[in-house]
């Protein structure tokens, strides 16, 4: 028999104004006795509803990258899905599994190998930098390269490939 939580935010109201995971957040203050209100500054397009990554994700299957660059395993995770409901989880992962694949830290890696897709090199500082600076030393000239980045875009990864020579793909799969 579980014991209640202590009512210590009784007679509190909290504001909540994220949008991501706030639900859980609410019951999590609900059940210390707060009244929740919700206030989202921001909100995220969620990667099922995105047609812009829809979008995106069917000029990739049109035209397979050589390289693939995999920054968040909940990002890939969520295009895989999101590729899914549009039918199109089977032609990605082929178009995926024919390129060259990097990934920025063990999670990106997690989720490529939990998918059947293989990374050829991993970014031991899970940092942007150091792809950036291994893609650039492999030579990126006249390559195509598909850049799944998290919300915030592409910390100037796009930006490098592109004056390195290469034909930059962004798909950011949550906004």
């Amino acid at each position: 028999m579980s014991r209640p939580l202590p009512a210590f935010m009784a007679g509190r109201t909290v504001l909540i104004t994220a949008d991501r995971r706030s639900e859980d957040l609410a019951e999590a203050f609900a059940r210390r006795g707060a009244t929740i209100r919700h206030a989202a500054a921001m909100s995220i397009v969620h990667h099922s509803d995105d047609e812009r990554l829809v979008a995106d994700t069917r000029a990739l299957v049109a035209d397979p990258p050589d390289l693939v660059v995999v920054t968040t395993g909940a990002g890939l995770r969520g295009w895989l899905e999101a590729a899914e409901g549009a039918g199109l989880h089977g032609s990605l992962t082929d178009a995926l599994s024919s390129a060259r694949i990097f990934a920025r830290g063990p999670k990106a890696k997690g989720a490529l190998v939990a998918h059947g897709l293989t990374p050829e090199w991993v970014a031991e500082s899970e940092t942007t930098a150091e792809i950036t600076e291994h893609l650039l030393a492999l030579g990126v000239d006249g390559a195509s390269v598909a850049v799944q980045h998290h919300g915030n875009g592409s910390d100037g990864l796009d930006e490098a490939l592109t004056a390195a020579g290469a034909r930059a793909s962004p798909l950011v799969v949550y906004r």
